[in-house]
């Protein structure tokens, strides 16, 4: 087991926290194991026409390279309630339409000195036209509507959108 001599037990407070596997953090002091899981993240595919919303990233990680409208699931919050809640603060989109399922794909989230582990969730939001758009500056830089020809995936941040798009497209 590898030691974290700068990690605290969040029960006891004890500086004796072991790595017991690649997710479990246990206290020697108090035996109390923390289980690191995946979190949850959704991202969403935003037509209109042949043309794709893509945003370009304010803060890292990732800043200045593209990605989809998206972010972490909140507790209490079901996948689909998260991403209407993050389309709203990104884009200031008002999602009314029903949002459909494209996949899941793993993926990781460097922030903070840690290393994250996601399971990105997909969605696709086909729109009629295209809204003006109030973007989330802390977030957003810039708002891109990109033909899907267009789309260049090495362009993307994260490799779950690159996944989810490389499959949306391909139909």
């Amino acid at each position: 087991m590898e030691n974290f001599s700068d990690f605290y037990c969040m029960r006891c407070g004890a500086q004796s926290v072991l790595l017991e596997n690649h997710k479990a953090l246990r206290c020697s002091a108090c035996g109390f194991t923390y289980f690191h899981n995946v979190a949850t993240a959704v991202g969403a595919i935003i037509v209109c026409g042949d043309e794709v919303l893509l945003l370009e990233r304010g803060k890292e990680p990732g800043k200045g390279q593209l990605g989809l409208p998206g972010g972490f699931v909140d507790p209490f919050e079901s996948a689909e309630q998260a991403l209407i809640r993050e389309i709203s603060e990104e884009t200031g989109i008002r999602v009314t339409q029903p949002l459909n399922y494209v996949g899941a794909w793993a993926n990781q989230y460097p922030y903070g000195g840690v290393l994250y582990h996601t399971q990105d969730v997909y969605f696709e939001v086909a729109l009629a036209s295209k809204p003006s758009l109030t973007l989330q500056v802390a977030e957003v830089r810039a708002a891109h509507w990109v033909a899907r020809e267009q789309i260049d995936l090495n362009q993307l941040a994260f490799c779950s959108a690159r996944d989810a798009l490389q499959h949306w497209l391909a139909g």
